[in-house]
């Protein structure tokens, strides 16, 4: 990539003080071949600067296509993992409510073992005595 230095404004220093020939950049001195021709290498590094220019969005267009084909393809991926995570979540909420029903079972028949002890106690005393 070309950088300033290589335009005449900026040799020698920057200072803007040198033409092609006479080392002075007072365009009134200058004769229209030199004008015309510093207009042409102005015009030719403008060319070069917006080539480099193209070819660097072209690239950029290129980079950017890919971030996109890359996103629509996480999306779906994102997607596939929240349908995932709703059918996880819903057989979480089954399975809780299966096993609050098992727990109020096991409640019952913990009450019921504990009748049938209790009668069976009574009716050991009653035939003991």
């Amino acid at each position: 990539m070309a950088t300033r230095s290589n335009h005449p404004m900026y040799r020698n220093g920057g200072d803007g003080d040198d033409d092609l020939e006479g080392g002075s950049s007072n365009y009134q001195a200058m004769s229209t071949q030199q004008l015309e021709r510093r207009r042409e290498e102005d015009m030719a590094l403008h060319e070069e600067k917006l080539d480099q220019m193209h070819s660097n969005v072209r690239v950029l267009n290129t980079h950017a296509h890919a971030i996109n084909s890359e996103v629509v393809e996480q999306n779906v991926l994102i997607d596939d993992i929240g349908n995932r995570a709703d059918r996880a979540q819903r057989e979480v909420e089954r399975q809780d409510a299966v096993a609050r029903l098992v727990n109020a079972q096991k409640k019952k028949v913990c009450k019921i073992y504990g009748v049938i002890a209790v009668l069976v106690v009574i009716l050991v005393v009653v035939l003991a005595v």
